[in-house]
């Protein structure tokens, strides 16, 4: 006689072990599909937080440009032009009270942009020097010729000649 128990018993045994496994690949496959969309998200997040970062950088650039605007050339020179203006009535000062000129120019004497040289005969040369333009005063040109006629007159009490 058959034993219908055990067959029966193998059947749904078996019958078991082939819905565990094809729930385990359903399974799989659904976490596999739901690892590709997960995937797409963080790339999407990642560049869009570096457009934002690259947003930001930018922004801060052009209020870096509103607040520190590039002086122009000509702006630059006739600043430099002054500054030797009235550098160089600086140093004649203190020839005057001195019997020469400095060796050096002391942190209060000195003026971003120039350059202060002493040669061995006594007298004195600035340079300014940009990226395109290069100034010499020495110290026996006239400073007036370094200003406008208006400053000229303005410190000298008259006008050039």
């Amino acid at each position: 006689m058959v034993d219908y128990s055990k067959t029966e018993a193998e059947d749904l045994s078996s019958a078991e072990d082939k819905f565990l496994k094809e729930r385990a690949s359903s399974e799989t496959s659904m976490r596999n599909s739901e690892k590709k969309p997960m995937k797409w998200k963080l790339i999407f997040i990642s560049v869009g937080v570096i457009v934002l970062i690259l947003v930001i950088i930018n922004s801060l650039n052009e209020m870096h440009k509103l607040h520190n605007p590039e002086v122009p050339v000509i702006t630059q020179i006739e600043n430099a032009r002054t500054s030797m203006f009235f550098l160089s009535l600086e140093l004649e000062n203190y020839r005057q009270i001195n019997g020469g000129f400095p060796d050096t120019l002391d942190l209060e004497m000195q003026t971003y942009g120039l350059e202060y040289d002493l040669d061995s005969d006594g007298l004195y040369t600035l340079t300014y020097q940009s990226q395109d333009t290069t100034l010499v005063f020495y110290s026996t040109d006239d400073p007036a010729e370094l200003v406008s006629e208006e400053l000229a007159v303005e410190v000298f009490g008259e006008g050039r000649e």
